[in-house]
């Protein structure tokens, strides 16, 4: 029954090892991880840890087909816990003051309560998303992937970012005002100060409410746990 419970929670992990590969894998792991909890919900939080802990010694330091299952077992759990998690549909008590980022005085990004974000060393979601449309099968080379994963009206969608745009949402979601953010970025990046004018920032915000990653602005720093 455990390990079915993992099959349903690691589907594309399943088929990317094969059924009796994925059981073996997913017996060793119970035994070094037991349920710890009356629910199975919880069963695979540490499966991603654990595939990097007992991988094979390396070779170099390129990423390969190891650091690739952890990174899918990863991504997958981040579905589950997204699924799992509060949504937009809870976010009606979060106090929102604008749409639109405000330009001329400081502003905190409120973001989805479902949103997570993650970086990749392989692309992961691509390949899951291909592996679900059954379009292919291989494991695919190493390249830098950033991702954003929310959940809107019970539904679980994840989005490609760029590395400019992760580094951004993560700052929101660590409690940065707009101003801030952006300032700290433009200093530690590859953004360049003279292209951030508002034109910028707001087909990005417009972006990024499009994709439901952010819900609004509040001109006071939130203390709710929705906070950015």
């Amino acid at each position: 029954r455990l390990t079915e419970c993992l099959r349903e929670d690691f589907p594309v992990l399943r088929q990317t090892l094969g059924d009796e590969t994925f059981d073996t894998f997913m017996l060793d792991y119970l035994q070094a991880h037991p349920p710890a909890s009356y629910t199975l919900g919880r069963l695979g939080v540490n499966l991603s840890c654990y595939l990097r802990e007992s991988r094979p010694d390396r070779t170099d330091s390129t990423p390969d087909w190891a650091d690739f299952l952890a990174e899918l077992a990863e991504f997958e759990w981040l579905i589950s816990e997204v699924f799992d998690g509060p949504g937009d549909e809870e976010s009606s008590s979060i106090p929102i003051t604008s749409d639109e980022p405000d330009h001329q005085g400081e502003c905190f990004v409120i973001c989805s309560p479902s949103l997570r974000l993650a970086e990749f060393q392989f692309p992961v979601a691509m390949y899951h998303a291909a592996v679900k449309a059954g379009t292919i099968k291989t494991i695919p080379k190493p390249e830098p992937s950033w991702v954003a994963i929310v959940r809107d009206n019970f539904v679980v969608k994840h989005f490609l970012l760029s590395q400019d745009e992760f580094h951004l949402l993560t700052r929101f979601k660590n409690g940065q005002s707009l101003l801030a953010a952006f300032e700290d970025e433009i200093s530690k990046t590859s953004l360049v100060a003279d292209v951030i004018d508002e034109t910028w920032i707001s087909s990005h915000f417009a972006r990024w409410r499009r994709c439901d990653f952010i819900l609004g602005t509040t001109p006071v720093r939130p203390t709710e746990p929705h906070e950015c």
